[in-house]
């Protein structure tokens, strides 16, 4: 996979719950989201890591970006998000393209980017309450067209529990996933991944899977135990406090769009 050129990031100026089944609904202090967000920043700019900001669309759920798109094959997708409300996101994501005269596909099905998990050579799509089967065929078509060496590769979970594939499996480098037991088609990746580490589904709970992965070694974690997993295999990991964030159901990597092209 290509290194990351820039990541697309959207300040939580207007964060809410709005979900009126979440039990944080009414308990958000905005001073611990800027916080949480800020440590993500510091990290980035530590690590050198290139961020730029998307224009606010006044949403209460805009701090997500990975749900608006993803980048492969010097393309940047922009998906069709199920929830109307947030469709000003995607538009000002198109804006950007624009803006910078990137290559792009918008999708004509709903999928979300938290459902589609690239490696090297494929990509896994979580089969979701947000990413349709006809999103996966469309997107196996446009890969098929270009020419693309990329195999997609659907993958069933609880999507019940979880929103999205990339809170229950990420994967690490070309032999390496981080995974739990909130995957159905586990014997699936485990053909693919020399290296399975597993963490439990309270650590998912927590989204210690919904991890940043800067390079094959370097790794933000918001989770003491994915983090604990993580090092003891060999990676350099960057634990960034996001317990105010994560109330909504979101993580660091539900709030970062790497752009690789």
């Amino acid at each position: 996979m290509k290194d990351i050129n820039y990541i697309l990031m959207r300040y939580p100026s207007y964060f809410e719950i709005i979900d009126y089944r979440n039990q944080h609904k009414d308990n958000i202090s905005m001073e611990k989201v800027y916080d949480n967000y800020n440590n993500l920043l510091n990290i980035l700019s530590e690590e050198d890591i290139k961020y730029y900001f998307l224009n606010t669309e006044k949403g209460p759920s805009e701090v997500f970006t990975r749900d608006i798109g993803f980048s492969l094959e010097g393309t940047l997708f922009v998906c069709k998000l199920k929830n109307k409300h947030r469709k000003t996101e995607t538009e000002n994501l198109l804006e950007h393209i624009r803006k910078n005269r990137l290559k792009y596909y918008e999708f004509e099905n709903e999928i979300e980017g938290g459902d589609v998990v690239i490696g090297d050579s494929k990509i896994f799509v979580g089969l979701s309450q947000r990413t349709s089967e006809e999103a996966i065929s469309e997107l196996e078509q446009y890969l098929e067209d270009i020419g693309s060496k990329y195999k997609v590769i659907p993958i069933r979970f609880d999507s019940v529990s979880k929103l999205h594939l990339d809170c229950v499996f990420n994967i690490l480098d070309k032999k390496s996933a981080i995974v739990c037991d909130y995957i159905y088609d586990i014997e699936t990746i485990e053909k693919e991944f020399k290296n399975l580490y597993y963490v439990s589904k309270k650590s998912a709970d927590n989204l210690g899977i919904n991890i940043v992965s800067l390079d094959k070694k370097r790794v933000i974690c918001s989770d003491t135990e994915a983090t604990r997993v993580l090092r003891k295999n060999g990676y350099k990991v960057l634990q960034c406090e996001y317990d105010e964030i994560i109330k909504a159901g979101g993580g660091i990597g539900c709030s970062t769009l790497p752009i690789r092209i």
